[in-house]
């Protein structure tokens, strides 16, 4: 199976190569790998005498996965490096708790040997499933203790399907398999892989820890008070059917855009729909008297949240939902279309009556009538209920790992 797996890195590397003379982010993708060997060594301390902690994530999100433990390394006076598999996080993350930051090298054989050479980590994180095979056994057959932290299957997930099995043999080979809930690790003895901890996402430490130092925004709390607020948060061109009409019919509402892609180009064409007038948060004063605010601003959209009444999550007539984590730790009502039942977190806030999915407009309006100030009230509680209750899933890892005499 290996060589099958090895002609897919070929076929991707192509692919990737191509793409880039007219895709910019596969562009960057490749740029940034490109003599990566001498841009990694010339990170490394001269003489150090610290740990180093190496964290692999794929991208933004996972990166904010990781922050709860690289705070808890670094408290340990760890070196921290981290690698990425997109440019969107490489680019977007905050250095300031990182030590060595890399782009993850093509996953051959040759690669991930020579990564390891040159980094000589003394333990590995790997947040969520971006797998590459030949880091990973790699990582393992230098005996370098591994976690793969914060995983999550379920029944279609075609990771565990029976043509897998090197994928399978590098989960087993972990020290543990840190997973988010009961079905990801049933999933997992069912292929006898047994080195496995329900931990839960450590992404919800990472949202409680950052609702506790979020940046008061007075324009914003101002712009918010006199009417209710429904944000439009990281939205696609397939959510606009929802937004259009909903800042249509509801316009004794103020109404927040949010996009997802927020380069000039893609913000218009988001927006060419939208009749009424709009501002942008650039220009937002204290009397500005426009119900439809813009938001066009990248790594602000968390502290906002408080000032919400009701949040659309974005993504889900698409690949899937954006972050819900983010509105429901300040306790909003949060609606989203139908793509969301990969995500446990979403399928939890279901059950619970705590966050609502639609099919269709109609749906939206129904929701939206039903969220009375009384009902957002409940709703608020039981999240901060629900809040409180979780467990920190980086305390168990860490937990973990001491007690193993992996860290000291």
């Amino acid at each position: 199976m290996k060589i099958f797996y090895s002609l897919y890195i070929f076929i991707l590397n192509i692919g990737i190569s191509i793409s880039s003379l007219f895709n910019p982010k596969a562009k960057k993708w490749r740029s940034g790998r490109n003599q990566w060997r001498e841009k990694l060594r010339l990170q490394i301390p001269d003489a150090s005498d610290k740990k180093v902690a190496w964290f692999h994530v794929s991208s933004l999100g996972e990166y904010e996965q990781a922050i709860p433990l690289m705070q808890k390394m670094r408290d340990k006076k760890y070196l921290v490096a981290v690698s990425f598999f997109s440019p969107s996080g490489y680019d977007h993350a905050d250095n300031t708790l990182i030590d060595i930051k890399f782009y993850l090298p093509l996953d051959t054989i040759k690669n991930a040997e020579a990564l390891l050479e040159i980094l000589k980590p003394d333990i590995v994180f790997w947040i969520k499933n971006d797998f590459w095979i030949h880091t990973l056994e790699a990582i393992s057959k230098n005996g370098i203790p591994l976690m793969m932290v914060s995983l999550i299957f379920n029944k279609d997930s075609f990771f565990l399907n029976s043509g897998f099995s090197l994928l399978q043999n590098s989960l087993a080979s972990a020290n543990e398999l840190f997973v988010q809930n009961k079905q990801s690790k049933c999933l997992l003895e069912k292929k006898e892989i047994t080195n496995v901890t329900i931990a839960g996402d450590t992404r919800i430490t990472r949202v409680k820890n950052r609702k506790l130092n979020s940046t008061p925004n007075a324009l914003l709390d101002h712009y918010s008070k006199s009417s209710d607020v429904i944000y439009y948060a990281s939205v696609h061109p397939s959510d606009m059917h929802i937004v259009n009409k909903s800042i249509e019919e509801y316009q004794g509402y103020k109404h927040i855009i949010i996009p997802h892609e927020i380069d000039n180009q893609s913000v218009s064409s988001l927006l060419k729909n939208i009749s009424q007038p709009y501002i942008y948060i650039n220009d937002l004063q204290h009397d500005s008297s426009e119900n439809i605010l813009v938001i066009n601003k990248m790594g602000i959209l968390f502290d906002l949240y408080k000032y919400a009444d009701i949040v659309y999550i974005g993504g889900g007539y698409g690949r899937g939902i954006h972050n819900i984590l983010e509105p429901t730790v300040f306790g909003k009502p949060v609606i989203f279309g139908p793509h969301f039942k990969k995500f446990d977190e979403a399928c939890n806030f279901v059950n619970l009556d705590l966050c609502y999915t639609i099919d269709n407009y109609l749906n939206f309006q129904k929701i939206l009538g039903s969220l009375t100030p009384y009902k957002r009230k409940s709703i608020h509680q039981n999240l901060m209920n629900y809040y409180e209750n979780i467990e920190d899933a980086s305390k168990i890892i860490m937990d973990y790992c001491v007690d193993k005499k992996l860290i000291t």
